[in-house]
């Protein structure tokens, strides 16, 4: 895990191993499934916690340098990040 900043706007970022395993909608059958793939889970937050649309995640998952999945930069629509200095 790594901390960027010392103020607000604050930035953390977490890598690690996963499962990757992609479901079918309709009826939730697996259809594709790995373990051993690395992600990184990255987060801001603004400092605000007052409103919608001030934090963001950033969630990418590789296999052996393959992207398999990405979800880039997306404002949460609800909740609050909290990175703690301490």
């Amino acid at each position: 895990m790594s901390l960027t900043g010392s103020t607000y706007p604050l930035c953390a970022t977490l890598a690690g191993k996963a499962t990757y395993q992609v479901n079918r909608a309709s009826d939730g059958a697996s259809l594709y499934g790995k373990g051993g793939v690395d992600f990184t889970a990255t987060v801001y937050d603004s400092g605000i916690s007052s409103g919608r649309g001030v934090d963001k995640l950033t969630l990418t998952v590789t296999n052996g340098g393959t992207l398999l999945k990405t979800v880039s930069g997306n404002f949460l629509s609800g909740g609050n990040i909290v990175i703690h200095l301490k």
